[in-house]
């Protein structure tokens, strides 16, 4: 997973209530890493994932994409919920504020969903 060259590439990572760790890669997936190690499930985007998962109160996953778009991603299946275009490469981490919203930093502008 995530091997380029025989490096893996991992930027970052949020762990959930369950143990599982939700990784952003720059092979242009999202994996679940179970905490037994093994692989839960692995989400695809069109881009690299430098952004740091975050975790919503219902155990949703929202990650960026340079890709230009925000995902929301089932913690258990690693399907995807929705999907948001923005304005430019997704590059930071995802906030989400106490009423709920996502609030996201992009290359070439800040968007609020």
């Amino acid at each position: 997973m995530g091997f380029r060259d025989g490096v893996l590439r991992i930027l970052l990572s949020a762990i959930g209530s369950d143990g599982t760790v939700y990784i952003g890669s720059r092979d242009k997936k999202v994996y679940a890493i179970n905490p037994d190690g093994t692989k839960k499930w692995e989400f695809a985007t069109l881009s690299d994932v430098y952004s740091s998962p975050a975790i919503g109160l219902d155990g949703t996953i929202y990650i960026g994409s340079h890709d230009n778009k925000l995902y929301a991603v089932n913690p258990t299946t690693g399907l995807k919920i929705w999907e948001y275009t923005t304005n430019g490469d997704v590059f930071a981490s995802p906030a989400i504020g106490s009423d709920g919203t996502i609030l996201s930093a992009l290359t070439m502008e800040s968007s609020t969903l």
